[in-house]
């Protein structure tokens, strides 16, 4: 009798509008995993506004639980993968760009240690406006920059996926080996 692996996690990564949510569902189809949606969207949604600086812990714990939460439900459907669309990762860099305050990132990477894999998202397509949610191309651009310096002194396993949907899949499903086969 085999072992049951405990799902595995991949968290997303990347500025505004770089795909992250689209790779996500492409991701959760095709290895199958089970999503843990963006908890910032929600937030300010519900709330009509980007957290404060003080509020940016709370987006972070909120992303945390959905990734427990997602982790529970691929142990129940028996999905190998769960795909954290953000992670703490996200807020601790929002945290940094917005505020200038970097004190979220040592425990974000603490959080994040246990990831398989984190995808870094290229900003080679087209920025697209969500009115509320995001606040332009100058903004991605400082966020990437920012994720590069804290992916390049993590020592976490990152890959940065390009291109179209399809390329960005196959270079997740690669970067996996064969680790994104079931059992």
């Amino acid at each position: 009798m085999s072992e049951v692996r405990p799902p595995g996690l991949i968290v997303l990564v990347g500025g505004e509008s770089t795909g992250k949510s689209t790779l996500g569902r492409a991701l959760a189809i095709a290895l199958p995993a089970v999503e843990a949606p963006e908890s910032l969207r929600d937030w300010v949604a519900a709330h009509g506004r980007v957290p404060t600086q003080d509020e940016q812990r709370d987006v972070m714990n909120a992303q945390v639980a959905r990734e427990a939460d997602a982790m529970e439900s691929a142990r129940a459907t028996g999905a190998r993968w769960v795909i954290s669309d953000g992670g703490a990762i996200m807020t601790a860099v929002y945290s940094s760009l917005y505020y200038r305050d970097d004190s979220l990132l040592p425990e974000a990477l603490r959080l994040c240690a246990g990831a398989a894999l984190i995808v870094w998202c290229d900003d080679d397509i087209p920025w697209v406006a969500d009115e509320g949610q995001r606040d332009g191309p100058d903004a991605r651009s400082a966020a990437q920059g920012i994720i590069g310096e804290v992916l390049a002194a993590s020592g976490l396993p990152w890959v940065k996926v390009t291109g179209d949907v399809k390329a960005r899949v196959d270079a997740v499903i690669e970067a996996l080996g064969d680790r994104s086969e079931p059992g």
